[in-house]
């Protein structure tokens, strides 16, 4: 029996809470599996490493995959509120690189914070949050 032609999956949209070191390893296992028209919304604070480091990451990500910056502190419950987390498929958040002197076993509290207050919203909301992709 021959089935119907495959239906087309969706492009994705991924929140990307934070940028480190290794996010734009996270950004190429997002492309690797990206359907065309899938986006990575960035948010962090923007240094100068920040933008051209997503700008690489987006040159690199091929036409399947588009990434955006966008600027601010995820540790603020305003800019959390106005990104509409529950319209993303999935969420991920990242640590800041380690300061100099800290170890990687030290708490990060930045983290912590943003976690909180994503619970926070989805407590309010009382809808769940998408989680990070499979």
């Amino acid at each position: 029996m021959a089935s119907g032609p495959a239906t087309p999956a969706r492009p994705e949209r991924v929140l990307l809470l934070g940028w480190n070191r290794r996010a734009p390893l996270v950004v190429e296992q997002l492309r690797r599996r990206a359907r065309p028209g899938s986006a990575v919304d960035v948010v962090a604070n923007g240094g100068e490493a920040t933008v051209r480091q997503v700008s690489e990451a987006d040159a690199d990500s091929g036409a399947g995959l588009t990434l955006t910056l966008h600027h601010g502190d995820v540790t603020r419950p305003e800019t959390l509120r106005r990104l509409d987390v529950h319209s993303y498929d999935s969420l991920i958040v990242l640590r800041q690189d380690f300061a100099p002197g800290q170890r990687p076993d030290d708490p990060d509290n930045r983290t912590l914070v943003t976690l909180v207050l994503l619970r926070q919203l989805e407590e309010t909301s009382g809808r769940e949050l998408p989680s990070s992709p499979n």
